[in-house]
């Protein structure tokens, strides 16, 4: 009884508040009678309390955002449970013992999100208590010398905006010490609600996060826009070509608006420096094929040195190559499409074939082909 009567007196309720939006709660004290733990209320705000939008127009790769800073995060006090954090209907935490479970599940979790590995002691059958109490279980194991990867980030970036978008039922995502929940929290808070690289690390430490490791291995992911290996490779070729500018996918979305007439001498020149097959099965709208030294001299022939322009392949190495090679002729204002037409499309944005968008891109082979979504590799390359 002195664990239910100690949870009864330190349980702390707040106010849910949107990503974007300043607390305006104030901390009360819970109390409660009977033989069971009071559960945690999370649920004393509104479904439209809950909305933050999803891709919103920030740099990640430069960290600038013209928004309100995001609130922080609200801390919950529990007896069995450190740390325990909230924003909205998520709750990010340490492993619960068998009493906070149940308090947090009364309280209107309805999904538990395990990162622990197979091996790690939680002092109770979790998967079994919590499917006794009506909540949904599952696992995405990672930590030790189980490495994290891009599928977990993936899955606990899917369930995220599910909770975000459905607007009912509380998410619990927890490991031993919320270190690894904060690591897979900083991904989804860049890329899919766009808090600045700073402000959301800054977030995830507060939650729990503190291993070298896996921030360094969230960034690269984050830099790729959802993939590890991409980011890698604009890292090497920001290294390699440290004289070319690159701009980012995310950046070059909100400038890249064609097929207005009277706004076209106002956008960049976009060149794609793949070979006319990859060209040709797709590519981003209103760029122009240009794959040697000799056909970009006639493309450019009658272009001012001072014109901006933006080059771009399959990931940006033969396109930093080209921009390079535009410096050098005296073009003063060529930028590099870093992630180039895998991360464009990985990321959602259209490609076309001719004026028809279509779904698939070419993925050069299967070595480069892993830094693209499989779903979009062209049908001839799957075969």
């Amino acid at each position: 009884m002195k664990l239910a009567t100690a949870l009864f007196l330190s349980l702390l309720l707040a106010t849910p508040t949107s990503a974007w939006q300043k607390s305006k709660s104030q901390e009360d004290a819970g109390q409660g009678k009977g033989k069971h733990p009071t559960p945690v209320d999370v649920d004393r705000g509104s479904a439209k309390d809950l909305e933050t939008p999803r891709r919103a127009g920030t740099d990640r790769s430069r960290g600038r955002d013209q928004r309100p800073e995001p609130a922080k995060l609200e801390p919950l006090s529990l007896d069995g449970v450190r740390p325990l954090t909230k924003i909205g209907r998520v709750l990010l935490a340490g492993q619960p013992g068998p009493a906070a479970m149940e308090a947090l599940i009364q309280g209107g979790v309805d999904r538990v999100i395990d990162l622990r590995t197979e091996g790690e002691d939680r002092g109770f059958d979790e998967p079994a208590r919590v499917e006794a109490l009506g909540a949904k279980y599952a696992s995405l194991p990672f930590g030790g010398p189980v490495p994290l990867t891009d599928a977990i980030i993936d899955d606990v970036r899917k369930a995220l905006r599910r909770y975000r978008s459905e607007g009912k039922g509380k998410l619990l995502i927890h490991c031993a010490s919320s270190n690894r929940v904060g690591g897979v929290w900083l991904a989804a808070r860049v890329l899919d609600e766009g808090v600045p690289w700073e402000v959301a690390l800054e977030q995830a430490k507060s939650a729990g996060l503190r291993s070298q490791k896996y921030i360094d291995y969230v960034r690269l992911y984050v830099l790729g826009g959802g993939n590890h290996e991409l980011g890698e490779w604009i890292e090497k070729i920001r290294k390699e070509y440290p004289d070319v500018k690159g701009i980012s996918v995310r950046e070059f979305a909100r400038i890249w608006k064609p097929g207005k007439k009277s706004d076209a001498s106002k956008l960049p020149l976009l060149i794609d420096v793949r070979k006319p097959a990859e060209f040709e099965v797709s590519h981003i709208r209103g760029a122009k094929n240009a794959p040697s030294p000799e056909a970009i001299k006639g493309l450019l022939r009658d272009v001012p040195k001072d014109r901006e322009i933006v080059v771009y392949c399959s990931i940006g190495v033969r396109s930093a190559k080209m921009a390079k090679e535009l410096a050098s002729m005296g073009y003063r204002n060529v930028r590099n499409l870093e992630g180039s037409v895998f991360e464009w499309a990985n990321t959602g944005h259209p490609v076309f074939r001719g004026d028809k968008r279509v779904h698939e891109v070419h993925p050069f082979d299967e070595e480069w082909g892993r830094m693209l979504r499989r779903d979009l590799w062209a049908d001839a390359a799957k075969k």
